[in-house]
């Protein structure tokens, strides 16, 4: 959508949702990963992109949006959808 199509070599597979992470994976082990304090805030240390970089996510609980900032892309022309 939006845009044209990557290079082959740059596609990706990706697993279901439901799908199990496997040692592959770019999944930080969740024990003892949730952070911070009551009343100052909550991070998690997460893995994204590709090569994988660990990053401090911040955990805010009223809201379910979940943005990481990044350079322009020139295959990516709309970066999110204002409305569902």
């Amino acid at each position: 959508r939006g845009g044209a199509a990557p290079p082959s070599g740059l596609r990706q597979r990706r697993a279901p949702l439901d799908a199990e992470p496997d040692s592959t994976g770019s999944f930080v082990e969740m024990i003892d990963n949730l952070r911070g304090k009551s009343g100052q805030g909550y991070y998690v240390e997460m893995t994204v992109g590709s090569p994988p970089q660990k990053l401090n996510i911040l955990v805010d609980t009223g809201s379910s949006n979940f943005a990481v900032g990044a350079a322009p892309h020139p295959f990516l022309r709309r970066y999110y959808q204002r409305q569902l």
